[in-house]
């Protein structure tokens, strides 16, 4: 049975003008999140991630601009909605966990007053039950000794538990999304697989919905229900978890899995990916994966980007791909 959609995303374009010329770091997405859901989205730095989960929040600043599109929350379109409004939206609804904590918390604050202060102002608590409250939020994140740690600033804490923290902050509101952007990078792989559980558990106990920002396709298959693959600007993959790692169809998503660690002694050298991202400034026409890619041919000089079938839940902007299972299905026909 399909869940809710919470999150509608449509033709989403947030370019920065520079002094060199217009950069597209997102240029024309589009997805959905569902209630309960964990969406993945996953590429290389500079493939437009963070700068969609910034938007969906409107937290762009100039020179960056959200040009196009709609984003649609529970139905109302945030777009359309003014600032005051976005506020009682943002951080109440929809919360973002960062990639840093430090930057993330106040250094001259507890741990306690910020929790107590975003208790206030979200839920309007009194002082005694927003400070019973952050209590039970850090408990909750797996914190010990949550009264002594109410007392503690950011630089007392070590690494993991800044991050359960922020993570407690955005779950002090009760949101319906959360928006996480490379939550788990700067942690070493205990901590982060001891994060990256905690997320799940407390998504699955609440129906939150969650969008995993990473670069990380190792991690993001761990954790999400459906992967969004993004490079350059685009979506050039999308659909269910299962099918984007058992069968990729984009040569850049088979790249990113060809180049995960496996444990086996029988392991050869990784395969990378050759060249580099195009610059945002100089953009080829056609598919933008072209000239790192070893399959193609003429006819994707003049690829349209846009995401085609390739079965039920599964979409890829590979005109190869999508050529190979017209072929298939004909076959089969």
């Amino acid at each position: 049975m399909q869940r809710e959609k919470i999150l509608e995303v449509k033709n989403l374009k947030t370019f920065f003008n520079t002094k060199d010329g217009v950069i597209k770091a997102v240029n024309g997405v589009n997805f959905d999140l569902e209630k309960g859901e964990i969406l993945g989205i996953v590429g290389e730095s500079g493939a437009g991630k963070s700068v969609t989960g910034f938007s969906l929040l409107r937290l762009i600043d100039p020179p960056g601009e959200i040009l196009e599109g709609s984003i649609k929350f529970k139905g109302q379109d945030l777009m359309k909605i003014n600032k005051r409004n976005m506020n009682k939206i943002r951080g109440k609804k929809i919360s973002m966990i960062f990639q840093d904590p430090m930057a993330s918390l106040n250094p001259v604050l507890t741990i306690g007053q910020q929790l107590i202060e975003v208790l206030q102002f979200h839920l309007n608590y009194s002082r005694k039950k927003a400070r019973n409250r952050a209590v039970e939020l850090l408990n909750m994140v797996g914190i010990s000794s949550p009264e002594k740690r109410m007392k503690h600033y950011p630089n007392q804490l070590s690494g993991g538990m800044r991050q359960r923290v922020v993570v407690a902050i955005a779950l002090a509101s009760d949101p319906e999304v959360i928006i996480a952007d490379e939550p788990t990078t700067a942690l070493d792989v205990t901590i982060q697989a001891q994060i990256i559980g905690l997320m799940k558990n407390l998504i699955k106990d609440r129906q939150t919905s969650l969008i995993f920002i990473t670069h990380d396709l190792a991690l993001v298959s761990e954790i999400a229900d459906r992967i969004l693959v993004m490079y350059a600007g685009d979506i050039i993959e999308y659909g269910s978890k299962e099918s984007i790692i058992s069968n990729p169809a984009h040569p850049y998503t088979q790249g990113l899995i060809n180049s995960i660690p496996v444990l086996d002694k029988d392991q050869k050298r990784l395969k990378q990916i050759k060249g580099l991202m195009p610059s945002p400034l100089d953009l080829p026409e056609g598919c933008k994966f072209r000239s790192r890619c070893s399959k193609k041919t003429d006819y994707c000089k003049n690829n349209d980007n846009k995401l085609k079938k390739i079965n039920n839940n599964h979409y890829s902007t590979c005109s190869e791909a999508y050529q190979l299972q017209k072929e298939l299905i004909a076959g089969v026909g």
